[in-house]
């Protein structure tokens, strides 16, 4: 059985362009990144339990995070993305991968960090909160 990797720099950034219909503008694509998502789970254990622990199936808090690295560029995607960490504003987001994995959903800008030296480019990180449902399609493959 064969199994195929895939690249990570193929990940893209993209901000929703808040016209109707919606359509997303990119805002980079990233040399790095990191997807966790969180389940706070709920203990509904019982004394008829019989000693194991028993969880409540969809209750509790979901969160996702999504922390990113790559290279600033001058589109007005980035310039509102920057806009939008000084204002702490939530946007519209989508984060889509190598296989076309995508997530997608209203996102914070918890920290936005922007770095450059005088010989290289300007790169740049941030970590991204979810705010309310985020939904995912997985992609089955190659875009």
């Amino acid at each position: 059985m064969s199994h195929q990797a895939y690249r990570g720099r193929l990940a893209r950034l993209y901000l929703a362009d808040l016209q109707d219909p919606e359509s997303f503008e990119l805002v980079a694509g990233l040399r790095s990144n990191a997807v966790s998502l969180d389940n706070d789970l709920q203990d509904a254990t019982t004394l008829d339990s019989q000693g194991f622990r028993e969880l409540l199936p969809d209750a509790g808090v979901q969160r996702l995070t999504i922390e990113a690295e790559g290279l600033a560029n001058d589109s007005a995607a980035w310039a509102r993305l920057q806009a939008s960490a000084v204002a702490r504003q939530v946007e519209r987001a989508r984060v889509t991968f190598d296989n076309g994995d995508r997530f997608q959903g209203d996102v914070c800008i918890a920290r936005f960090v922007r770095t450059g030296s005088y010989n290289e480019a300007e790169t740049f990180s941030l970590t991204l909160e979810s705010s309310g449902p985020v939904s995912f399609t997985t992609g089955g493959g190659t875009p």
